[in-house]
């Protein structure tokens, strides 16, 4: 009840306790389902695969929810892994195949020479922080290769090209989808989320009109029309 104090109990390495404790871990979690329980349990472990040292019984128990944390990308460590994407390897293939090796080994060492170059390293510095996981450095090097792949007259890659790619990558694809559309579809769309945000799931259609009926007649300053029921329903 409200009278009682919560408890938060906090296991660091979580995988040395699961070796020969489980049963330890058992009895906790059992606590943890009797009906208002006030406590909290919270495991940390450097394993990733942590959960599935877990016998069932355990596991059943556990609420499954994760959160992953990585330590944070340095400059040395982003320009290694840019490296690792796109310089080409197996050039040995291409030794019977003079002109196509001459063009991959040039087009490493330009990679190579870029990616030293002042000018990269401070515009990787000024985006250090949008780097946050290995997926985001994939994303870069796709917007690179369909940039470079669309000049045919371009055999190496430049800073342009790495520039354009931030740009790319720094668009927010939601944004964009709401900028092209109709300002009516806009405020049905605020109405849901003003629905939402009162905590008002599920809402049906005649909640969502009512919310935009009150948001347009008290939206004096934006001259909104209240259009009819058959209106919004086709928005």
């Amino acid at each position: 009840n409200k009278s009682e104090e919560p408890i938060f109990i906090l296991f660091d390495e979580f995988d040395l306790l699961i070796q020969d404790r489980q049963m330890l871990l058992y009895t906790t979690f059992e606590l943890l389902q009797a009906d208002n329980s006030p406590m909290l349990f919270l495991a940390m472990s450097c394993r990733l695969n942590v959960l599935d040292l877990l016998e069932k019984r355990v596991k059943s128990r556990f609420s499954q929810r994760q959160v992953l944390f990585f330590r944070p990308f340095t400059i040395d460590s982003i320009v290694a892994i840019i490296k690792s994407l796109l310089l080409l390897d197996n050039l040995k293939d291409l030794e019977f195949f003079q002109t196509w090796l001459t063009i991959a080994n040039n087009f490493n060492d330009n990679t190579k020479i870029l990616l030293k170059d002042n000018k990269f390293l401070d515009l990787i510095n000024n985006y250090c922080q949008i780097f946050t996981n290995v997926r985001t450095l994939h994303n870069l090097i796709k917007y690179i290769i369909i940039d470079f792949c669309s000049d045919k007259d371009a055999d190496v890659l430049n800073f342009g090209q790495f520039k354009f790619a931030l740009e790319k990558l720094l668009i927010d694809c939601e944004l964009q989808l709401l900028k092209d559309l109709p300002f009516l579809d806009l405020a049905v769309l605020f109405s849901m989320w003003n629905l939402e945000r009162q905590n008002i799931i599920p809402y049906t259609f005649e909640m969502i009109y009512e919310e935009y009926r009150r948001f347009a007649t008290n939206s004096a300053n934006l001259n909104l029309s209240v259009f009819k029921r058959s209106t919004l329903l086709k928005s």
